[in-house]
Order: structure tokens, then sequence, then C-alpha cells
């Protein structure tokens, strides 16, 4: 999605929306929906906590609890999800997504 004017309120609908999207995707298990959603030189990183009130900084020389440095690591994690071979996520985990203020 591109924001055409750019205003605040238009780059939040268009986040709020994106973010819908991915909940919903990952809720359902839409895999090729979901990574669609990346950029191919996309980073994703989820950082894990070094102490009660401090985040990880760099998921190059910190522990973290996710990090793929493109979507092809995305990609690679879906493979090893539907082909049973990724022990993380066997069995799948049941959430369900809630977004909001």
């Amino acid at each position: 999605m591109t924001v055409e004017n750019g205003s605040d309120a238009a780059l939040m609908a268009a986040a709020r929306e994106v973010l819908h999207r991915e909940a919903v995707c990952l809720d359902e298990r839409r895999w090729d929906e979901w990574v669609a959603l990346f950029a191919p030189d996309c980073e994703f990183w989820v950082p894990t906590w070094t102490s009660e009130g401090r985040l990880t900084a760099d998921p190059r020389t910190e522990l973290s609890l996710m990090y793929f440095a493109n979507r092809g690591g995305l990609e690679d994690r879906i493979v090893r999800i539907r082909s049973g071979r990724s022990p993380a996520a066997l069995p799948l985990p049941r959430t369900t997504h809630l977004i909001g203020n």
C-alpha cells in the first residue's frame, strides 16, 4: 500500500491496515500471503531482553529470539514449518493477534 498525501492520518491508516492483514495471515496460517507483506531486503528481528528493562540492541552481536537479514530467512522458516522440520513450531502455537491502541 502506498500513501499518496503523506499525512499522519493516512500513514496511521496504512500502518493499521498492514498490521491487521499480517495478524489475519498469521492466525489463519496463510504463510504465502504473510511473507508477501515483506520486501525482499527486509530485516526481520525479534530482540530478547538482556535485563528487566533493556532489550538487545544489535542482532548481529547479541542474542535474539529471531533474526533474519532478509525475506529469504522468513521463506526458509515457512518451508520448515510446512515440512514439519521445525521443532520450534511443533506443535504450531495457538495464538490470536489483537491489535489496539
